[in-house]
């Protein structure tokens, strides 16, 4: 029987040293929607097909570190890596496989400082692709 996979446990493989993240958010990739019309169809409806494909920007989130300027380092650098997202079974092993094509960083944020927490700082890592598959 087969059971639904848990989401938290998970391997980011990005190019940087620390591969610990808290969270990896809005993996997501999508078609335009193209409606056409023909006038001599008996009901009056669009016809539907898929046009462009997107790849929206996601996000990595991870504890900071002192001394850990990793994500900085890469948003600076300009430099697009392909990324790979594992999700784990109980065993470690790979259940499902995000391949990221040709990420670059846009947007590097930090959580709020607030002195009435005891939080921990993240760090967030928007990120862009030409593309992403799904490989087992």
């Amino acid at each position: 029987m087969s059971h639904p996979l848990p989401s938290h446990h998970f391997v980011v493989e990005w190019g940087g040293t620390k591969i610990c993240f808290t969270k990896v958010r809005n993996l997501a990739m999508r078609y335009d929607v193209i409606r056409t019309n023909c006038g001599s169809k008996p009901v009056a409806s669009d016809s539907l097909q898929q046009g462009r494909q997107h790849f929206e920007n996601f996000h990595l989130e991870r504890n900071v570190v002192a001394g850990d300027i990793e994500f900085y380092d890469w948003w600076r650098s300009e430099e697009r890596r392909d990324i790979v997202i594992k999700l784990l079974n109980t065993n470690h092993e790979p259940v499902i496989s995000w391949r990221v094509l040709n990420a670059l960083p846009v947007r590097l944020s930090y959580s709020d400082l607030d002195a009435s927490t005891s939080d921990v700082l993240i760090e967030s890592l928007e990120i862009a692709s030409e593309g992403i598959s799904i490989v087992n």
